[in-house]
């Protein structure tokens, strides 16, 4: 029994903090994308700047993570249908597509760190 016999109410409240929590996980997830996306591009622009490093030697590393993006970007869009039914699934997806990504990005600028 809820507080001073108000379930109804309670659970409302519940489901509207719930549908918040949602929305910003999701918000999340997707500007963890884009920050990605600015980071493939700031390191493209470091690549020409610099000229230290062929561009050419980077493509397939962009390639890749350009790959591992769409890819990110279907998992984030299959987890968020799959929200209403699958609070978890979506969760432990969300963070498993965007390690995936973050690790990729990392390890780009890893190479580029080691060939200058």
């Amino acid at each position: 029994m809820g507080i001073f016999g108000r379930d109804d109410e309670q659970d409302d409240r519940l489901d509207a903090i719930e549908r918040q929590l949602r929305r910003v996980t999701e918000q999340v997830g997707q500007l963890s994308i884009d920050l990605g996306a600015t980071r493939m591009e700031l390191l493209k622009t470091r690549v020409e700047v610099g000229k230290s490093v062929k561009a050419t030697d980077l493509d397939p590393a962009f390639g890749a993570l350009n790959q591992s993006l769409s890819e990110t970007r279907a998992k984030l869009a299959e987890s968020s249908a799959a929200a209403d039914d699958a609070w978890t699934t979506l969760q432990d997806s969300s963070d498993e597509a965007l390690t995936t990504l973050r690790t990729g990005i990392d390890d780009a600028w890893a190479r580029f760190d080691e060939e200058t």
